[in-house]
């Protein structure tokens, strides 16, 4: 009868690529198939075409995250012998979904700039320029998602560099603030 020697192990990737799960098995006459649980492994469900010891998933996306992937054995002398399952972990490509927006403010009133981003241990670093175009000079101690400028004097560009575990760095657009003095009177 087929007994299993080696489950499938756990296995992590980015969006987009490849990941394999592999069954390793005693027995002979063995037959193959794969089944995948979309639920924490409450229900199983046959993959077309899935019948051979490697399963290979191509493109990977994020919804197929901690999807669980078993093999169920058969031969001529048992009945069914369900592997222990691998777990699918996806982690999502580092992307902006929503940029800092620029804004006009009062000389010594503070102001705060936003990103947002999707991906997986995401870092952030907010830098500053004179001009959209750079050169840009990272800010110290600004690596949230928001970064709040306390009484700013002058008008400046910033942007922020987003690193996550996947994907390349990625920045965003630059955000203007522009700083408007009030009004004084030089001569009554």
């Amino acid at each position: 009868p087929p007994a299993i020697t080696t489950p499938p192990s756990n296995v992590t990737v980015c969006e987009g690529g490849n990941a394999s799960f592999v069954v390793t098995a005693r027995g002979s006459g063995i037959s193959y198939q794969w089944q995948v649980s979309t639920d924490g492994g409450v229900n199983y469900f046959n993959i077309a075409g899935a019948t051979s010891a490697t399963l290979n998933l191509t493109s990977v996306t994020v919804v197929m995250n901690n999807n669980r992937y078993r093999c169920v054995l058969t031969n001529a002398c048992t009945t069914p012998v369900n592997s222990a399952a691998g777990i699918l972990t996806v982690n999502a490509t580092t992307a902006i979904t929503a940029q800092p927006a620029g804004s006009t403010v009062c000389a010594g009133v503070s102001t705060t700039l936003c990103v947002t981003a999707v991906g997986t241990n995401l870092t952030y670093q907010w830098q500053s320029s004179t001009a959209c175009g750079g050169p840009w000079a990272a800010i110290p101690g600004a690596i949230g998602s928001c970064y709040t400028i306390s009484n700013p004097a002058a008008t400046l560009n910033y942007s922020c560099v987003i690193t996550g575990l996947c994907g390349s760095a990625v920045t965003t657009n630059c955000a203007t603030l522009t700083v408007i003095n009030p009004i004084v009177i030089s001569q009554q």
